[in-house]
Order: structure tokens, then sequence, then C-alpha cells
């Protein structure tokens, strides 16, 4: 039901986890993949806590179906170093969130860094049908396309996963 994987070290040396939750974790089953990150920003420790809050439900008997319909990866920390420092940034100063092709630091190229690299290679192996990434500090869930002119298709569907997701905080949807 649990399994844990390696998925790289951070330029420190740090190594890069992820939980995967389902009823045959480790073995490729072709369920739909839905993923969870905490911790880009390791000063937003609480993020750490709702993905592993997320995973102490998702091994009880309450979760089965869900279990049994997705394959669950949850990285509570994508930002260890910044998470043990209690800072945003990772050991190189770089902002992770500002690593992945869009909005993307100046002095840096996109996946510059081991631990977007790591995700990004995740998300190829694996490909996710539902991504989501917890940040404690914010007021708001932003949602896909956000700073985009783009109108997703989905997004119906993907307002009311918003709306699921910030109940729990109280907090606004925004596209």
């Amino acid at each position: 039901m649990l399994f844990r994987s390696r998925f790289g070290f951070t330029d420190g040396g740090h190594p890069l986890f992820a939980l995967e939750i389902g009823e045959a974790p480790g073995v490729r089953v072709g369920r739909p993949v839905v993923r969870l990150t905490g911790a880009h920003h390791g000063n937003e420790v609480v993020s750490t806590d709702v993905v592993l809050g997320i995973a102490d439900f998702l091994v009880g008997p309450q979760a089965q179906q869900l279990r049994a319909t997705f394959d669950f990866w949850l990285f509570p920390v994508v930002n260890p170093e910044g998470f043990e420092a209690r800072t945003r940034y990772n050991d190189s100063g770089a902002d992770l969130n500002r690593d992945y092709g869009m909005y993307w630091d100046d002095e840096l190229a996109p996946f510059s860094q081991p631990e977007t690299r790591a995700q990004l290679s995740f998300g190829t192996h694996f490909p996710p049908v539902l991504s989501l990434d917890y940040h404690s500090e914010a007021e708001f869930v932003n949602t896909v396309y956000d700073g985009s002119p783009v109108t997703p298709p989905e997004l119906a569907t993907i307002l009311e996963l918003a709306e699921i997701y910030a109940g729990p905080s109280n907090l606004e949807v925004i596209v």
C-alpha cells in the first residue's frame, strides 16, 4: 500500500523522496497518477504537514476505493535544503517555484535545479492526471493556467477540484 522512492539528490547531496500509495506500489498497473507536492519553498512548512496528512488518509480503510482507482505519488518536501534552513530558496539560491519553464528567474534556465529536474522526470515517466502543489503562506489557490490568457477547456472541473482543495484552509480560488 505504501512505497518510498528516491528520485535523485540535491546539489548539496540531500535525497529527493516520494511516497507512492496505491493497491500495488512499485508495480506499474496503468492506473491514473495523482501527484501532490509540498515544501517547494522551505519556509512553507505546513505544506509538508498537509501532504503527510493526505498520506495518512490515503493509507486508511476509508480510502480503499481511491487506492483501487489511482496511484498517488506524494512529494512532502520538494526543497529539502530550504526546508531544513526554513528559507524559500534551495542551497543554490534558486526559488524552485520559478524554475519550471514559465516565469523562471532571469539568471537561471528552466529546470536548472536538480529538484525541478526530478519533478520533470517524474512527470515524464508518470504523467499525472491531477497535480496539486500546496503553499502554506498563500492567500488563495491558483489553478492551472495561472498568469496565462488561455482559458482551459476543463475549467469547470478545475474550479470544482480547486474549491474542494481550498475548502479546509478557507482560501479563495483564482484562475
